[in-house]
């Protein structure tokens, strides 16, 4: 939850989905994911919208818990990210498609 622990300049892609909330300190864990990307690289995130029912999640996150797409955007562009593409077909879950700069 602290740290990815990636070497740097050596993935293409890094995929995380329904852990971004449970991240401690998502800046810090962004830009190491940042360094481990090669220029042009991808991070694909997805999580559960702070507002879904979830009723037919087996064991979603407490809604307090949740965090706002808006909110990963803009601690991923801090972090050197851009967001390349969102999808918008899972019911439940935001789905971002970052890029690093």
């Amino acid at each position: 939850y602290e740290n990815p622990a990636l070497p740097e300049d050596s993935m293409d892609l890094v995929f995380m989905s329904n852990t971004y909330h449970l991240i401690d300190d998502r800046p810090a864990y962004l830009g190491v994911i940042a360094k481990a990307l090669h220029t042009g690289g991808h991070l694909v995130v997805i999580d559960f919208e702070p507002d879904c029912a979830c009723s037919d999640v087996k064991e979603p996150p407490e809604p307090a818990s949740r965090i706002a797409k808006d909110t990963a955007i803009a601690e991923a562009q801090a972090a050197g990210f851009e967001v390349a593409r969102e999808e918008t077909f899972l019911p439940n879950q935001w789905f971002l498609v970052l890029r690093k700069k």
